[in-house]
């Protein structure tokens, strides 16, 4: 019974993942029977479930936090699991796919606030593993992706810290490619003319800029000019190339840096601000980049991502995105 209720719901998960992230935050509007959601100023913004599911998520985070050795324990787990998949049962798919990306936003916020001493504890990365695994949803990166991409820009620090974890998640699952699930979603996105998820696309560039920039780039392909394909492509290969080399000792003379300068000086004024971002963060893990014409064209960007990573340049510590 447990792997019916288990497999039903990751059926639940993955019927429509992308419906509700396509860079905008769901709206009451957007369905007749939007759920009871409430925003507690404490959890900063983020979406709240409704009661009914929300008291089943406080009896869930207390029994598996609870530290004894209760016969009954596993019992009491088992009957949140079937009172949980007997409420999604009586949703539509709509609901089901919104009360499961409620879920895992509540997962996190929840454990954001696991703390010992006022700081995140390994209980604090427990709990989020817990909680998302409980239900199967690990296994579904698309509403994973979902879930994430409205909590990416949270005020808070620790809140923000639980996100990555859970992208830490998405990543691992996603083999040589590990914005494999990014990238779909964010191809679906433009083909449906659905407003791009500007917060991931940060996310992505800032924690790994040769993915990122690759990422984008063959998802923009079908929609840009030729020639700005290429620049893009050209320009992150003799950069990845010039890293490589300095990194495993191989640079002789400067020709490899200069050729690499070059190049990211021609992609500086593109239309696309994630290009200019990858430059800003290129720069930034790499200053001896730094060039007065890259400066000045990042210095004047008026894109708020860029201009947060150009600013990052000046900070002596930068919080890993």
């Amino acid at each position: 019974m447990k792997k019916i209720h288990r497999n039903c719901l990751l059926f639940i998960a993955g019927v429509i993942p992308l419906l509700f992230a396509c860079g905008h935050s769901i709206k009451k509007s957007e369905h007749p029977n939007y759920p009871s959601v409430t925003v507690n100023p404490s959890t900063e913004g983020i979406l709240r479930l409704d009661e009914t599911y929300a008291k089943i998520l406080r009896q869930l985070v207390d029994e598996i936090n609870r530290d004894d050795t209760r016969q009954n324990k596993n019992l009491e787990l088992e009957g949140l699991r079937k009172k949980y998949a007997y409420l999604m049962a009586g949703e539509t798919d709509f609901e089901k796919q919104e009360k499961a990306i409620f879920y895992i936003q509540e997962a996190i916020l929840i454990a954001a606030s696991v703390k010992v001493d006022n700081e995140l504890s390994p209980q604090s990365y427990e709990t989020l593993y817990k909680l998302v695994t409980f239900f199967g949803l690990e296994t579904n990166p698309q509403l994973l992706t979902a879930s994430v991409i409205p909590v990416l820009a949270n005020p808070s620090t620790d809140v923000r810290t639980m996100t990555r974890e859970v992208q830490n998640l998405i990543e691992s699952q996603q083999g040589l490619d590990k914005y494999a699930a990014y990238k779909s979603h964010i191809g679906l996105c433009r083909m449906n003319g659905k407003e791009m998820p500007d917060a991931l696309i940060n996310s992505m560039i800032l924690r790994n800029p040769k993915d990122g920039i690759q990422t984008m780039t063959e998802v923009m392909t079908p929609y840009i000019p030729r020639h700005e394909e290429r620049s893009l492509k050209w320009a992150a290969h003799l950069t990845s190339l010039y890293l490589w080399r300095k990194q495993n000792e191989f640079i002789k003379g400067d020709s490899e840096q200069l050729d690499s300068q070059k190049q990211l000086a021609q992609i500086s004024n593109s239309e696309f601000w994630w290009a200019r971002l990858y430059i800003a963060e290129i720069l930034r893990r790499n200053p001896e980049l730094l060039t007065p014409e890259l400066v000045k064209a990042l210095q004047a960007d008026t894109n708020d991502y860029v201009k947060a990573a150009v600013a990052s340049w000046t900070k002596d510590k930068k919080e890993t995105p």
